[in-house]
């Protein structure tokens, strides 16, 4: 999306998450469709959207299976430190290096929280 022009509103993403809200980050958050669900940004609930992550590979298309990568690279490594794959048959690693690389400057509690709203956009329920 950011190489159209459009650049996302994280803060508008974190906040739909919970990553802006109680104070006590221990409480849970009301969740979009009307159903409580633990803080997006805590560590077991980003466990649990990677232990979902990985035993769902299969039913998951292919967009977004680039998408969650480069949202997991950020979130787990932080910025792209990786050189621009090179080749003409390489397309799908060039697509994944753009959307880790267009992540740059995302905290990673904030690249968790995508991660887990992709997750949650496949219907994969964390």
């Amino acid at each position: 999306m950011m190489s159209f022009g459009y650049t996302p509103d994280f803060d508008y993403l974190a906040a739909s998450v919970g990553l802006y809200g109680s104070s006590d980050p221990d409480t849970d958050i009301e969740g979009t469709e009307g159903t409580p669900v633990a803080k997006a940004a805590g560590d077991d609930t980003f466990a649990r959207a990677q232990a979902l992550y990985r035993s769902n590979k299969e039913s998951l298309p292919g967009k977004s299976l680039r998408q969650l990568w480069a949202l997991h690279s950020q979130a787990t490594e932080g910025d792209c430190n990786v050189p621009k794959p090179i080749g003409a048959f390489n397309g799908s690693a060039k697509e994944q290096w753009r959307l880790w690389h267009d992540l740059r400057g995302i905290p990673q509690e904030t690249a968790k929280a995508m991660f887990i709203e992709r997750l949650r956009k496949d219907n994969i329920e964390v």
